[in-house]
């Protein structure tokens, strides 16, 4: 009668386990299905004409890193965004720490 009672208590949390874990699999499938639709089908949102993204790929950074400068590449961009005056300009990638000096320091001195 012992050995009954000792496998109870595990055999039920494994169980209950089991359960939570089968009910809970579809329904995540259903949930990633609804929200999948949702975004398909709502309004489009309109677009702030005031921001502006750039994006570099892969072919992009290449050249800007085989370029005899490639400071100064980005520099020139930066420049040349900030001529529009904007309210902020949010900058991410990753540079090499030479670059990356260089950048800074024209930061620094052009705010």
């Amino acid at each position: 009668m012992n050995r009954i009672a000792y496998w109870t208590f595990p055999i039920l949390i494994l169980s209950s386990l089991v359960i939570t874990w089968l009910v809970m699999n579809p329904l995540h499938s259903l949930e990633t299905l609804i929200t999948d639709q949702y975004f398909r089908f709502r309004k489009p949102h309109l677009i702030d004409s005031d921001v502006l993204i750039v994006g570099v790929d892969a072919a992009g950074v290449s050249l800007m890193e085989d370029s005899p400068s490639p400071a100064g590449v980005h520099i020139e961009l930066l420049t040349r965004l900030a001529e529009g005056h904007p309210k902020v300009i949010v900058y991410s990638l990753q540079f090499k720490q030479s670059t990356g000096q260089r950048i800074a320091e024209f930061l620094k001195t052009n705010r």
